[in-house]
């Protein structure tokens, strides 16, 4: 669960503290006062991409801070992988955004990457933004809302990795059996490459050492000088300074006994001394060791240049050509295979399809179970929503789809919202509004299962009001008894719902423009609803029907 969130200097918020408790939090305020980009500030907490355009005109560096409750186990697991302790009261998350882009996460204090906070995010807050409706209209998103309501990830994941090895398989073979009339000279040519690398004994680290190596050779003479010049001052020669400070520790060692308080002093002169002799003493090895080697440093100017020829040919780096070794010498082992080795790989190849067929066949039959399911229970959410007639059916290819890291099936979601009409493609005959329903339905079931304790609707409600808003403030208004939701919205109906409400604004002051947010209390509450209702000039019965909006909305919740 949400519990604060701190903004510093993120587009026209330039400081901002909120607190959010459990149950139904919502947050209003007129268009352009700032509500999309506190909604982008939450989305940065848990992971999602940044710019430094959303930093405050004028300052180097934006921060988002967020307290979460306790997560759960999941999420305890992601972050001990990554050595981060588990929080025991709380989870604080720290992103800093900079214009010089040094962007930093801190979870807990430890920093962190951007893939650790995003490996956690889903577990600690899921965000539906107001546009998610309109992926409704997209048939090839439908899968992926099936497989989120089925929650079936290990078969997913069981799906790609057999896909991927089946791929590689395939792609290897089609190669070989496409290339056999130019194999001979494509062979030759792996083999000069696989050579020409393997005997240059590559190593990675390798180059930067042999610059470094180059740098003091090529200065040889200068380091021994300097050297040679430091141990002389500092320790060999006539007026040393490890010889002075020997005298000044003697004389002060005498005074001592005159005055104690010196004894402090003569002890740090005395170990200034010894850190200098030591100094000068290392001084001399270094000046011993530091020779000018014209024939070594022309055998690092060859190596270099060795690296730099096959860096040219084969990749930006020493890792790129080994990789490319690694590549090439893999393809050379193919086209070696012959008619024999020809043969296992196709048998492997098969064996690799089936395998996949086989994944794909189990994760149908968990997609059919649970478009079933799907079914029955949007019938029932679609209901609640003000739409007992509605009609959703999903719908598979009779066709399978090319075998893929998703498997080979084809779904669309069909869709009738009046009774005696078939269904038809969702995306050709739903409204803006029933997409709005369709969607919240969808994503209530999903959550049924999900880990996050906090999930944010923002202006979910596009292409509705009256009635359906009261409906559709009702249901966010159950779904709040079992997570802690926060609620974007401009309709007052569903405002009305709210166990806490946030308004947010837009004040410009000596030249610059700033938004900020305020929990209301219950007088306030009734004026921004009743601004809702009627716009800029709240009127007396703008008031009364806020009165009563609220008042509904309160019976309905102890219903």
């Amino acid at each position: 669960m949400l519990r604060e969130l701190e903004i510093r200097n993120f587009a026209l918020i330039d400081e901002l503290s909120l607190g959010f408790e459990p149950g139904m939090n919502v947050i209003t305020g007129e268009t352009g006062a700032g509500k999309t980009i506190l909604m982008a500030a939450l989305e940065l907490a848990v992971g999602g991409k940044a710019s430094n355009e959303v930093i405050r005109t004028g300052e180097e560096e934006a921060t988002i801070g967020a307290v979460f409750a306790p997560p759960g186990d999941a999420v305890r697991g992601r972050l001990a992988a990554a050595g981060i302790d588990g929080p025991a009261e709380e989870l604080l998350v720290r992103r800093a955004v900079s214009r010089g882009g040094r962007n930093r996460i801190h979870l807990n204090g430890t920093l962190a990457t951007l893939a650790v906070l995003e490996s956690i995010g889903d577990g600690l807050m899921r965000v539906y933004g107001q546009h998610d409706h309109h992926t409704l209209r997209l048939a090839e998103t439908h899968l992926g809302l099936l497989d989120a309501f089925a929650a079936h990830p290990e078969l997913l994941a069981r799906m790609g990795e057999r896909y991927a090895l089946y791929h590689e398989f395939a792609e290897r073979l089609r190669r070989l059996v496409t290339g056999k009339e130019t194999a001979r000279a494509r062979a030759e040519i792996f083999r000069f490459q696989v050579r020409e690398i393997e005997e240059a004994r590559l190593s990675v680290g390798e180059e930067e050492d042999l610059r470094q190596e180059r740098q003091v050779l090529g200065s040889a003479e200068k380091l021994a000088e300097a050297a040679r010049y430091g141990e002389e001052s500092l320790y060999a020669g006539e007026a040393a300074a490890a010889a002075t400070l020997g005298k000044i520790a003697g004389r002060l060692g005498e005074l001592t006994g005159t005055d104690p308080r010196l004894g402090d002093v003569a002890k740090l002169v005395d170990e200034a001394q010894t850190l200098v002799e030591e100094a000068g003493w290392r001084l001399r090895e270094y000046a011993e060791k530091v020779v000018f080697d014209p024939q070594r440093l022309e055998a690092v100017e060859n190596r270099l240049a060795e690296i730099g020829k096959l860096k040219r040919k084969y990749g930006d780096s020493i890792e790129a050509v080994l990789s490319f070794l690694d590549a090439a010498a893999r393809e050379l082992a193919d086209l070696d295979l012959g008619e024999e080795g020809t043969a296992a790989l196709e048998r492997e190849t098969e064996a690799a399809a089936r395998a996949a067929r086989e994944a794909a066949a189990t994760l149908s039959k968990s997609r059919r179970s649970a478009a079933r399911r799907l079914e029955s229970q949007i019938a029932a959410e679609l209901g609640a929503l003000g739409m007992k007639d509605a009609r959703f059916e999903v719908r598979f290819a009779t066709v399978p789809a090319p075998l893929s890291a998703r498997g080979a099936d084809a779904v669309e979601f069909f869709f009738s919202a009046n009774r005696g009409e078939e269904p038809r493609a969702l995306a050709r005959v739903a409204s803006g509004g029933e997409l709005s329903r369709i969607m919240l339905a969808l994503k209530s079931l999903a959550l049924e299962d999900a880990e996050a304790q906090t999930v944010i609707f923002d202006e979910v409600d596009a292409g509705i009001g009256g009635a359906v808003a009261e409906v559709v403030g009702r249901k966010l208004a159950v779904l709040a008894r079992q997570r802690q939701v926060l609620c974007i919205t401009h309709l007052p109906q569903i405002a009305a719902f709210a166990d806490h409400h946030f308004a947010v604004e837009k004040t410009t002051a000596k030249g610059r423009t700033r938004s900020t947010a305020r929990r209301l209390s219950a007088e306030q509450r009734r004026e921004e609803i009743a601004r809702m209702l009627g716009g800029m000039k709240v009127t007396a019965e703008a008031r009364s029907h806020a009165e009563q909006l609220l008042a509904a909305a309160l019976a309905g919740r102890k219903g």
